[in-house]
């Protein structure tokens, strides 16, 4: 009786001891998840008040084009797309109206809806 009493606290220390190893394993865990935590850049109010501005810029540019996209195809042709940018700044030659409404154009047309996503 005397050794298996032994043994039965030697079984008990053991699992105490296997508790308390687990218990460490994930207390060691919880910090690593912690310091993660910490380590995770966080948004700041300027990056939150640019990403606010870009959205609502985007919204705009979208009903800008859509005003000019008279049938609801959802792009512009570069011709009409030229000569908006020609009346509105008319200083700038014809050419070079013309190359950067090439340099987005796709087809001889733009399609808006990609731009303003």
């Amino acid at each position: 009786k005397e050794e298996t009493k032994e043994e039965t606290k030697e079984e008990t220390k053991e699992e105490a001891q296997e508790e308390t190893k687990e218990e460490a394993k994930e207390d060691t865990k919880e910090e690593a998840r912690e310091e993660v935590k910490k380590e995770e850049p966080k948004e700041t109010e300027e990056e939150k008040a640019a990403k606010e501005k870009m959205a609502n810029l985007k919204a705009e540019a979208k009903q800008a084009f859509q005003f000019f996209d008279k049938h609801g195809c959802g792009y512009l042709r570069s011709s009409d797309l030229e000569s908006l940018m020609y009346n509105l700044d008319a200083e700038l030659p014809r050419r070079i109206v013309h190359d950067i409404v090439s340099s987005y154009c796709d087809r001889d047309r733009l399609e808006y809806k990609d731009l303003c996503k």
